[in-house]
């Protein structure tokens, strides 16, 4: 018989209540990871505002959430990020 462990983007923190998470990128963990991939301009640039190569040997960086300014909620009273 084979095992199977699943980790999901929550793996050491609560799971966000449907009810109040942000609705962008960050699922709710109030950060981003952007790959040097990034094609879109809004996370290109981001990615190149974290210090794009300068800052990273592995082409990934971390960054706040702009939807939910890091908070991993949204202003569910105007459905709007906080």
């Amino acid at each position: 018989m084979v095992s199977k462990e699943f980790i999901d983007s929550y793996a050491n923190i609560p799971p966000p209540d449907p009810k109040t998470v942000c609705l962008g990128r960050c699922n709710g963990t109030g950060v981003v990871s952007l790959s040097f991939h990034e094609t879109d301009p809004k996370w290109k640039k981001m990615w190149d505002e974290a210090g794009g190569w300068g800052a990273t040997k592995d082409g990934w960086h971390f960054v706040k959430c702009p939807d939910c300014n890091g908070s991993g909620k949204r202003d569910v009273k105007n459905n709007s990020p906080e």
